[in-house]
């Protein structure tokens, strides 16, 4: 009788230590596994990534992402962080919580946006996705114009036969009168120009430029400064 229960207890023991062996692999395990993410984390939010540089539309998450960036601007690839992304649980919208605390809504079918914030008026509008584009787009050339331009709302023009997008860029002159030129932007080849005659003599070219071509004519930091949305746009 004695053997038998020295027996069961050996057995037990046995059962014991490769049960916690066991555990303490499984929770190293899962220990890496949250570092790692952690790490990628931090990763996707370092401005000398490409990623964070470019607008992602890999997944429908990273596409909602980079349309809350381009709600920023220029500056929402650059300055602009996110926080936590989420999709509602009907599947229609992603919530992305941005810097100061901005809150970006994506429709997850047709990708129009609103913004709680006022980083880039107007908030709590819904807006297209080519809208955003145009904007981005006219912010590069605003930053030529004038450290302190703001750039209006997009709308829809006909020039020679095609729809243009036609986006204001306000500023004031050193005796505060308020200058307004335009900047148009074609999202079919991804060209644009403006109106600033200043900018286009020093330019030499009164043409629409490429995203490339406006890059190296911009000035924007980084150096040499990369439009987001030039992997679109491939040239």
């Amino acid at each position: 009788m004695i053997r038998k229960n020295l027996l069961i207890a050996c057995g037990l023991i046995s059962v014991t230590l490769v049960l916690a062996i066991a555990a303490f692999i499984i929770f190293s395990t899962i220990t890496d596994t949250s570092i790692d993410a952690s790490n990628s984390i931090t990763g996707n939010n370092n401005s000398d990534s490409d990623e964070y540089l470019s607008f992602d539309n890999s997944t429908p998450e990273a596409t909602a992402i980079s349309i809350a960036r381009l709600c920023c601007g220029v500056g929402g690839f650059y300055t602009c962080h996110t926080f936590n992304t989420s999709l509602t649980i009907d599947g229609k919208y992603w919530i992305v919580k941005m810097d100061d605390s901005m809150i970006v809504t994506v429709n997850a079918k047709t990708l129009m946006s609103k913004q709680n914030g006022d980083l880039n008026q107007p908030a709590n509008t819904w807006r297209s996705l080519n809208e955003l584009k145009a904007q981005y787009i006219a912010d590069i050339h605003s930053e030529c114009l004038s450290e302190n331009a703001r750039v209006g709302k997009p709308s829809k023009v006909t020039i020679d036969g095609k729809k243009i997008w036609k986006v204001p860029v306000y500023y004031y002159n050193d005796v505060d009168h308020k200058i307004t030129e335009y900047v148009y932007v074609d999202l079919v080849t991804g060209k644009s120009k403006n109106t600033w005659n200043d900018f286009n003599e020093l330019t030499w070219t009164k043409e629409w430029l490429t995203l490339k071509e406006m890059d190296d004519r911009s000035g924007l930091w980084p150096s040499p400064f990369k439009d987001a949305l030039r992997n679109l746009y491939p040239e």
